[in-house]
């Protein structure tokens, strides 16, 4: 996500790259896009319980996919109104948001097992 966030920002405000060097960076930005898809379904996978794992899935597929009805509409009114490199920057912004929930769960993850680690401690003794 944070190599598709800094194309997305980067893209729209390049003084229009040769060919080749625009070939490359388009080619890093979409390999970059489709490699975030499955890190954040094994993700959901490990930390959701097995009982809401379908709800879990279904629910980052809605969000997921809900993100290509809205992006464009974002997208548009972005270059109807401040141009190609604000367009391009509410993609890397979208990137953004995507990182701020991973580091999150992240947190969210390393609390529970620091509470868990707390009470096997306290078992212990």
């Amino acid at each position: 996500m944070a190599i598709s966030a800094t194309v997305s920002f980067s893209l729209g405000f390049l003084d229009w790259p040769s060919l080749p060097v625009l070939v490359v960076l388009l080619t890093v930005y979409g390999l970059a896009l489709t490699a975030d898809s499955a890190p954040t379904s094994a993700t959901i996978t490990e930390v959701v319980d097995e009982a809401s794992m379908g709800t879990a899935l279904s629910l980052q597929s809605l969000v997921g996919f809900g993100g290509t009805v809205v992006s464009p509409v974002v997208f548009g009114l972005a270059v109807d109104t401040s141009g190609y490199g604000v367009a391009l920057a509410t993609l890397g912004v979208a990137a953004g948001l995507g990182l701020l929930s991973v580091a999150a769960l992240h947190r969210s993850e390393r609390q529970k097992l620091s509470r868990l680690r707390s009470i096997g401690e306290n078992l212990s003794q």
